[in-house]
């Protein structure tokens, strides 16, 4: 199947870092054995490899793409020491994620796993070859008070020490709150909604996937997961709202498109267009295919080719993943990179009235207001973006420090 192709002239040259290339070798779901031995053939530098590979979350599909090769004895110690540890916390992260859909489900709470372990079994048939850093559990939005009281009961503390009041205003302009309790091995993220909307489509609605849930089967349990739709377009404002940052992010998009029905995708394509996120759901499409070697059907090439943007933005993510920059677009390249994936101006000064006005997690934590004076959260946010941070530094590409509310967005690592 012809794979699409991004037009000579949306590419800039930038020498590819041997290292980096080596990484996305891994990462393909067809395997190009000369690349991947040409490359193995060089002098590599395999701390920065494995340090590449804990970052992007693909440890152990470069361990497996490793097997029968010889490393230097430094590397080839860490690279199995890191890979136990990973299967040792996808284990425990495993068993704690089915203790807690448990006791959220025992009081009459419904509860769908997003991401982590779940995910893993769903795309790759084992929770050991795709790392995750939290465990990251959908509620409906009228429980999200109950699921606070109920996880405070067993031992988990909120990121955010909020009164009752407080809490409810909080849940008004915010999707998800962080929970850790002490001797666990990763943080609980209770959603209620999804980030993504502020960065790039105010339709994307998880009230909307209820209905259509899905059910599997994870080590004896039969767990709620989201339709295979919902979950790709999910997938893909995911990744977007963070840059495409990671390859194990594409990687899962390369997986999802393997299971998807062949008949299905120009409803798929439908779906994405309702939800104002066609060009969101076109970029993920074309990263899994021009990086990783995912087969595209020609509906979806077709899709692709009529958005020019979107080859320019992929080059543009395949440079940062191959090439010698550090990989973050700063905050201002960031923005401007949400910015092109919108289709409409509305949406755009959506999307800096809800950067730059929308009270954050981080108004919350500077100062607990009393739930009637929530309101002055929103005056609060600018005025903490300037104080913190200064006219350049927001704008200034190079700013290393993120912004306050585009944390996510910028370094998060989910």
């Amino acid at each position: 199947m012809r794979k699409p192709s991004i037009a000579p002239e949306t590419i800039l040259l930038e020498t590819i870092v041997p290292e980096k290339e080596f990484l996305v070798q891994c990462t393909r779901v067809d395997q190009d054995s000369r690349r991947l031995e040409a490359l193995l053939a060089q002098s590599l530098d395999w701390h920065s490899i494995l340090d590449g590979a804990s970052r992007h979350g693909i440890l152990p599909l470069v361990a497996l793409r490793l097997q029968g090769h010889d490393l230097p004895p430094a590397a080839a110690e860490r690279l199995n020491r890191q890979l136990r540890e990973s299967t040792a916390r996808n284990l425990s992260g495993s068993a704690e994620l089915l203790a807690v859909l448990d006791v959220l489900q025992t009081n009459g709470i419904s509860a769908v796993p997003l991401k982590g372990p779940v995910l893993a079994m769903r795309l790759y048939g084992s929770i050991a070859w795709r790392e995750f850093d939290d465990l990251d559990i959908l509620i409906p939005r009228k429980d999200t008070a109950k699921a606070a009281s109920v996880l405070q009961s067993h031992g988990y503390r909120p990121g955010l020490d909020l009164s009752a009041m407080s809490a409810r205003a909080f849940a008004g302009t915010n999707c998800e709150m962080t929970f850790e309790k002490p001797g666990s091995s990763r943080p609980i993220e209770i959603h209620w909604g999804f980030q993504e909307r502020k960065f790039l489509g105010r339709s994307l609605n998880s009230e909307a996937w209820w209905d259509r849930l899905e059910s599997m089967y994870f080590f004896g349990h039969s767990v709620q997961v989201p339709a295979l739709d919902d979950l790709l377009i999910f997938l893909c404002a995911h990744g977007a709202k963070h840059s495409w940052g990671r390859l194990k992010w594409i990687r899962d998009i390369a997986e999802l498109v393997s299971l998807h029905p062949a008949e299905a995708w120009e409803s798929t394509l439908q779906y994405a267009r309702e939800l104002r996120l066609e060009r969101v759901l076109l970029l993920g499409l074309l990263l899994a295919s021009d990086l990783l070697g995912a087969a595209l059907p020609g509906s979806v090439q077709g899709a692709v080719a009529s958005e020019r943007r979107i080859g320019v933005l992929a080059a543009q993510v395949g440079q940062r993943l191959k090439g010698p920059s550090a990989g973050s677009l700063g905050i201002f390249g960031t923005s401007l990179f949400h910015l092109q994936l919108g289709g409409h101006l509305w949406d755009r000064l959506r999307y800096f009235g809800q950067n730059l006005l929308v009270p954050t997690a981080g108004e919350w934590q500077l100062i607990d207001l009393p739930g009637p004076l929530s309101f002055l959260y929103y005056p609060l946010r600018p005025l903490r973006l300037l104080a913190g941070y200064g006219v350049k530094r927001i704008f200034a590409p190079s700013a290393r420090a993120p912004l306050p509310g585009l944390e996510s967005s910028v370094i998060n690592k989910k």
